[in-house]
């Protein structure tokens, strides 16, 4: 009699624990993406499944709209589906750093129109870095094919202060290129800590009417943006190599500059 009053005990106390994770969590650990699902006028919608088509790993939103993935790494153009009542939509957040260990995702999801986007994409920590040196970028209106913002570093690491041949100068600035053997295209991003500009090059990832993704970073463009080999934002598209130039205006990046390269 016992025994069976201390099982049913332990399974009381291990579903109040279940039930005290909002938002239930599946998944192999090791990142966690986070967030709230809502309908397009803002109203959150609980019991969607949320699934990380990369790895699998799912989670149902609770009764805010919120819901937790622990999961195994993924990074890149992160496809998201959304799925209730036997309607599924898909959305995609672009360009999740691969050192992103806490990512935030704001999701918005039209049953009726069988349609989802990404309204922001926040990195809220990475790895091997310092307490305070997460950061996050937003921008709206991202489509389902290719929605969501990226983000883009604004901490300094204590250790960029050593002088070391070959590492980044103590202004703050980085620098990165590559080459593969196959002929792909190289990218390299610089950013100066001092003035906040940046500049990068490198594959468009994504590409909305106002903004557009190149390694990382989520430029806005607005009526001050010069624009080369194509005249306006809406030539260039998903895949070209480009040249874009900008500077932080609080959370935003403004495009100053975006070239089409040869």
């Amino acid at each position: 009699m016992n025994k069976k009053i201390l099982i049913s005990m332990l399974s009381i106390l291990i579903a109040v624990a279940v039930l005290a994770c909002g938002g239930g969590t599946s998944g192999t650990g090791g990142q966690r993406f986070e967030g709230s699902v809502v309908t397009k006028s803002a109203t959150s919608i609980p019991g969607v499944a949320v699934t990380l088509t990369q790895s699998g790993d799912s989670a149902l939103t609770d009764a805010n709209g919120q819901f937790i993935i622990e999961t195994a790494d993924v990074s890149g153009d992160v496809e998201v589906l959304l799925e209730k009542d036997q309607v599924q939509a898909r959305a995609i957040a672009p360009g999740v750093p691969t050192d992103a260990s806490v990512v935030r995702l704001s999701l918005e999801f039209d049953q009726k129109g069988k349609q989802a986007r990404t309204k922001e994409v926040e990195v809220k920590e990475r790895r091997n870095r310092g307490r305070g040196s997460s950061s996050s970028s937003s921008s709206s209106g991202r489509s389902s094919s290719g929605g969501g913002s990226s983000s883009s570093s604004s901490g300094d690491d204590d250790d960029d202060d050593d002088d070391d041949d070959g590492s980044s100068s103590s202004s703050g600035s980085s620098s990165s290129s590559g080459n593969s053997s196959s002929g792909s295209s190289s990218s390299s991003s610089s950013s100066s800590g001092q003035n906040n500009e940046i500049e990068t090059t490198g594959n468009i990832t994504a590409i909305t009417a106002s903004t557009l993704t190149v390694n990382g970073f989520v430029f806005t463009v607005n009526g001050n943006t010069e624009f080369r080999g194509h005249s306006s934002l809406s030539g260039f598209s998903v895949g070209e190599e480009v040249e874009v130039k900008g500077r932080r205006s609080g959370q935003l990046i403004i495009a100053e500059r975006v070239k089409l390269e040869d």
